[in-house]
């Protein structure tokens, strides 16, 4: 079987993650088309440890025109119809390279032992949270940091500003 996943890295790892359970239980390889784009910047086997019957085919890397005449089983963002990634535990397989384990850990260790983390989107994802009335405002990130003042602070967002 033969995907191409799109989107952001979330959207990516869903689609990757149902359909390998669905080619597992056919004892199947996943091909996996990876293309390197603004929305997801990287080729997957340059922060990850390869996947047992998961082959990655760097869509950049390699002949494009030869590659744009693949026929794909599957392309796009949604995770298979039988395997909903908040219906089974789809994520069990992933593993970081070692240097990306490194840079979490020394990032940790120089945030010591008394910290918090906030993750702010202010992209993709506002519209969708207004819309569902699960927006958090700037101000509610604000109180939470001033009232943990004392901790160190890690802030991982996607949006410069």
């Amino acid at each position: 079987m033969i995907i191409y996943p799109t989107g952001g890295l979330s959207n990516r790892l869903r689609v990757l993650f149902s359909y390998y359970q669905h080619t597992s239980k056919l004892n199947k390889i996943l091909y996996v088309m990876w293309d390197i784009t603004e929305e997801c910047p990287g080729f997957f086997l340059s922060y990850f440890l390869p996947i047992r019957n998961i082959r990655f085919i760097d869509f950049n890397k390699n002949n494009k025109n030869k590659i744009e005449r693949i026929k794909y089983d599957y392309k796009g963002s949604q995770w298979h119809p039988t395997y909903s990634p908040y219906e089974n535990d789809i994520y069990g397989s992933i593993h970081l390279q070692k240097y990306m384990k490194d840079i979490i850990d020394n990032n940790i260790k120089k945030l010591g032992d008394r910290y918090i983390s906030v993750h702010i989107r202010r992209t993709d994802h506002t519209y969708l949270a207004k819309e569902n009335k699960d927006y958090t405002k700037d101000i509610e990130f604000i109180h939470f940091i001033n009232k943990h003042d004392d901790y160190n602070l890690y802030i991982a967002t996607d949006n410069k500003e």
